[in-house]
């Protein structure tokens, strides 16, 4: 196993022991450990901070958090430049429930 993918697995497991479900809502979406990991890796704490990293909209990170969008093939390559995720993590990452 490589350092990186070693480090990004690291993240990931404790992304799934920290993040708490709101019951009521649907928040066990699949883009939902995708951006809590990039949120986490790079210190963003807010969504529109999270859309001006990956080049993307408030609107379309609302839009993927509440399962009215799906991850776009472009929103994927953006989040690759941004991030030292490869493209296979994060399309698994993207389809992961957290």
């Amino acid at each position: 196993m490589t350092k990186r993918l070693a480090s990004t697995n690291k993240i990931v497991n404790t992304l799934d022991k920290n993040i708490q479900l709101t019951t009521g809502f649907r928040h066990t979406l699949k883009e939902k450990k995708l951006f809590a990991y990039i949120m986490k890796k790079y210190k963003i704490k807010t969504d529109t901070e999270l859309a001006k990293f990956i080049y993307s909209s408030g609107s379309q990170i609302s839009q993927l958090r509440n399962d009215r969008l799906y991850i776009s093939p472009r929103l994927i390559l953006s989040i690759y430049d941004r991030t030292d995720l490869s493209i296979e993590d994060i399309r698994r990452m993207a389809r992961e429930d957290v």
